[in-house]
């Protein structure tokens, strides 16, 4: 009898433990699955991170090392970016050359071109192609001179006015004291490079100020072609504006000159436009390009009439 209550109270115990464990695994699930569906539920699949677009870089105004930019009517400086530094200034040398012509010769002054002249030029200048022995007056040799950018007629300028070379760059370097261009020396009367030969935006702004206040400089460097037919004292010529392209593609644009090294890498550029009685000029030194020298001119003018109020 004992043998079997035992046994009766043991198999209550299992029943009980069986209940017990039970219920815990059972809380342990989530509710209303069992371990065959959650094993077999599929991880979620995470959403793609968006990639950002690049904003892009905005053009540079300036892509030289340094730039200036006045209006020459009232004086007010637009734009001035490094415009202090010495850089090679190249054939915008021949803004000076002019000038000092300019003040200095008769306009209807012959000059005969001497062949020791012609020899005088460094390789790889640009030329107006003279002839030994023409005679042509101060004004052709000017178009020679600003047009195709001709270091020969830079020579015969400069002795026409000086004697020889030598005393001309003394007169430039004493024309750029008065005039204050204090970034400035000459070596050369057509823009050789050379350590001595250097100026700065700034400089070349004041300088193309002076000479556009001079009638016939300023209508000679917006002459787009200029044709000198042949007579008894002189052959054929026929130039045209190396600024053309600026000219030609900017309204209002007129002047001034262009200068570059022999390789085309280094660009400088004094240039200038008209708009409601505004005379703007400005400088950009060390441009990669001619193109790029051009373009930026043109932004550079359109930024300088928009602060002034001139569409």
């Amino acid at each position: 009898m004992k043998q079997r209550t035992f046994l009766m109270i043991a198999l209550a115990l299992m029943v009980a433990l069986f209940v017990v464990l039970a219920i815990v695994f059972s809380s342990a699930l989530p509710f209303g699955k069992n371990p065959a569906t959650q094993a077999a539920s599929p991880s979620p699949t995470p959403s793609p991170i968006p990639t950002p677009t690049a904003t892009p870089s905005p053009t540079p105004l300036v892509n030289g090392s340094s730039a200036y930019l006045i209006d020459a009517t009232n004086g007010r400086v637009l734009l001035d970016v490094n415009s202090h530094m010495h850089t090679d200034m190249w054939s915008t040398t021949k803004i000076m050359t002019a000038l000092l012509a300019i003040e200095r010769l008769p306009m209807d002054q012959v000059v005969t071109i001497e062949q020791s002249e012609l020899d005088e030029v460094p390789d790889g200048m640009s030329i107006a192609y003279l002839k030994a022995g023409d005679q042509l007056s101060v004004l052709h040799l000017l178009y020679g001179l600003l047009l195709p950018s001709g270091s020969d007629a830079a020579i015969v300028l400069a002795h026409a006015v000086s004697g020889d070379t030598a005393s001309f760059v003394a007169l430039m370097n004493a024309r750029a004291a008065q005039l204050g261009l204090t970034d400035t020396h000459y070596a050369n009367p057509y823009g050789a490079s050379d350590p001595n030969h250097y100026s700065s935006a700034a400089d070349l702004v004041k300088l193309a100020r002076v000479a556009m206040g001079y009638s016939i400089f300023a209508q000679i460097v917006s002459t787009p072609h200029y044709y000198l037919g042949a007579n008894l004292s002189h052959t054929t010529y026929q130039w045209d504006n190396i600024l053309n392209p600026f000219l030609q593609s900017y309204p209002n644009a007129n002047g001034i000159k262009t200068g570059s090294n022999t390789d085309n890498t280094d660009w400088c550029m004094v240039f200038s436009a008209t708009r409601n009685g505004h005379l703007l000029i400005g400088a950009e030194m060390q441009a990669p390009s001619e193109d790029q020298v051009f373009t930026d001119a043109g932004n550079i003018l359109d930024k300088g009439f928009a602060l002034e109020g001139i569409s």
